[in-house]
């Protein structure tokens, strides 16, 4: 187990907000090259109409962290996600948004399989979380105890297997479970 502080993320700025890396694999790929298996990050949306980069061969799951957004998807669908509500598209598929949120992000390459899920935990609740697979945690607000480490708001925890989770405040957990 690891945990991947916040200050090690990696910010940039698109046109619609600013996105951050919290995860690429295998290590030392390339977003912009488009060599990664698997791309974990977050997203601040602060223009009221945005457009998706195009991830032609890449499967997305985007769950909404905070505020509302329209997705859509030309020619297949459109729908409204609010807070904790997922998505899961085609990367090559043209599509846009509308609404100011934060959200998060699994981009996969063929082949890769994943998971999202969001927990909220109360302050002093205890939660055990993974499995058999490799396992992310996003603590998107509050702090855990996991194996007598603290993860904060931003940090990212890294595991195979399973931990159990003790919020040291209210918590609001964002989850990757890859197969």
């Amino acid at each position: 187990m690891r945990i991947i502080r916040k200050a090690k993320h990696k910010t940039t700025t698109w046109i619609g907000g600013t996105t951050t890396q919290l995860y690429i694999f295998p290590d030392g790929s390339d977003y912009q090259k488009r060599d990664f298996l698997f791309r974990i990050s977050t997203a601040t949306v602060e223009a009221e109409e945005s457009t998706f980069t195009s991830l032609p061969g890449f499967r997305r799951k985007l769950m909404i962290l905070e505020g509302s957004l329209l997705i859509k998807h030309k020619d297949h669908y459109e729908k409204r996600l609010n807070k904790f509500d997922q998505d899961e598209f085609e990367g090559g598929w043209e599509t846009s948004a509308v609404g100011k949120v934060t959200d998060f992000n699994l981009m996969m390459a063929e082949g890769v399989r994943g998971d999202l899920e969001a927990i909220v935990l109360t302050k002093g609740e205890e939660k055990r979380v993974g499995g058999k697979q490799k396992v992310f945690i996003y603590v998107y607000r509050g702090s855990v105890k996991v194996k007598d480490n603290i993860a904060e708001t931003g940090d990212l925890i890294s595991f195979e297997g399973e931990v159990l989770l003790e919020a040291t405040r209210n918590t609001e957990l964002a989850i990757v479970s890859l197969t």
